[in-house]
């Protein structure tokens, strides 16, 4: 019987009655297993390195291990990871062991832009954009102070009642008991001024006091010192006296010479309250005379409340000085004539003014 051999080699059961076919067949197979990594080199190496460059990992080498199963020429499964495909036959390349998931993921630069990572031309894995701190909450703006309270402008007062009397603001009018001895009164008067810095260093208070005159009547009476001086400058502090030639020179206590001096002196005031400049009035009043008949005690007792009921009633402040309580059980105080004051006791008489003008901020 006639054998013909096709170009197919194929592979068959021998049996165990056939040892020579079977040997013979062993080899065949193990020539074909020793040929497939040469085989599998030569048709898959340039698929594998076209992965390769695409992934960027080298190719693997597949083990007779991870060989699959291949069928014999019958249609009957081979015999397992050591059989060898048919002779002949297509070659079945390895699969690709599939990627495992990359859990941590490096970081790449966005694809196009230089000094990327992504040479094979897939999606780069873009870094997700870092998370944006929250913008600081914003102080709310300082509570602001409310605006400091304005003190309301102080309540104007009366002119002369804010500002210092200056020293042609103080006028002296009267009769000799301001001029004897020496003007002394005002000498000691403008230097107590000007040792509390009431007035300059060098100033003195104004003097129109003249010795001789009456309240009423006679040559300069005593309302025209003041008429005549408030024509030069207005003053703000008067200082005065009267009444005294007006009993001597009318010789009686009830007559009309006290009569016409305590009316004189109620004018007076009136005129300076009505002027609007004086602020304030100092009105001293004689001591006792008791060595000095003329000068009539029953008269000065008459005059004497009468003046100090007018000054107490004045528009203008005014303040009655008595000087009795001053002079009594001082005769040192009394010049020679036995009428005017001496120099001690004008000095004394000045104290006393001085003292009421400083207790008043007007003449300060």
């Amino acid at each position: 019987m006639k054998i013909q051999v096709t170009p197919q080699v194929s592979i068959v059961h021998t049996g165990v009655d056939n040892p020579r076919r079977a040997r013979g067949s062993a080899i065949v197979g193990s020539l074909a297993t020793m040929m497939l990594p040469f085989w599998i080199a030569a048709c898959g190496t340039a698929a594998d390195d076209t992965a390769s460059e695409s992934s960027g990992t080298s190719p693997t080498m597949p083990s007779a291990g991870n060989l699959p199963n291949t069928a014999s020429s019958n249609g009957q499964p081979g015999s397992g990871g050591n059989s060898a495909p048919a002779m002949g036959g297509t070659g079945v390349a390895t699969p690709p062991t599939p990627e495992q998931p990359n859990l941590m993921p490096m970081l790449q630069t966005p694809s196009g832009s230089a000094g990327s990572g992504n040479s094979g031309g897939g999606q780069p894995t873009q870094q997700p954009p870092a998370a944006q701190n929250p913008p600081a909450a914003q102080n709310p703006p300082a509570a602001q102070n409310p605006p400091a309270a304005e003190t309301p402008p102080a309540a104007e007062e009366p002119d002369g009642e804010t500002r210092a009397a200056a020293a042609n603001e103080v006028l002296l009018i009267g009769d000799s008991y301001f001029e004897i001895p020496n003007k002394e009164f005002n000498r000691e008067l403008s230097r107590l001024g000007r040792a509390a810095g009431m007035i300059g260093a060098n100033e003195s208070y104004r003097d129109n006091a003249i010795s001789g005159t009456r309240l009423a009547g006679g040559f300069s009476p005593i309302p025209s010192q003041y008429t005549n001086a408030q024509a030069q400058a207005p003053a703000k502090v008067v200082v005065m006296d009267g009444g005294g030639n007006d009993i001597i020179q009318g010789g009686c206590a009830n007559c009309a010479a006290v009569t016409n001096a305590v009316e004189a002196a109620r004018t007076l005031l009136q005129q300076m309250a009505s002027d609007g400049t004086v602020e304030q009035i100092i009105f001293f009043y004689y001591p006792d005379f008791p060595n000095f008949p003329a000068l009539r005690a029953d008269a000065m007792d008459v005059m004497r409340p009468q003046l100090q009921s007018i000054c107490a009633s004045s528009p203008v402040h005014c303040s009655f000085l008595d000087l009795r309580p001053l002079f009594v059980g001082h005769p040192e105080f009394t010049g020679p004539d036995n009428l005017h004051p001496s120099v001690l006791g004008s000095q004394t008489t000045a104290g006393a003014v001085f003292k009421i003008m400083q207790a008043n901020p007007i003449a300060q």
